[in-house]
């Protein structure tokens, strides 16, 4: 878990997550989602990553099974 909320940080953490989703967005799971749900896709992975960050205070690498419940 992140020790205190940090700008820089959280930047970074968008940055990774953003990437995760151009490369997603060449995945046949992706291809596969119905068009609405490819257009949602990047902003609902943004809100996630912001909700596990400002919320749980976790990194992706801190990313949990009770934390993403306590998101979702």
């Amino acid at each position: 878990m992140a020790s205190e909320y940090s700008d820089q940080e959280h930047e970074q953490i968008i940055d990774l997550t953003e990437n995760w989703y151009k490369e997603f967005e060449h995945d046949d799971l992706f291809l596969n989602l119905a068009s609405q749900n490819q257009e949602h896709a990047g902003f609902i992975i943004r809100c996630f990553t912001d909700y596990m960050y400002n919320y749980q205070g976790a990194t992706p690498k801190e990313w949990n099974v009770g934390d993403m419940k306590k998101v979702c």
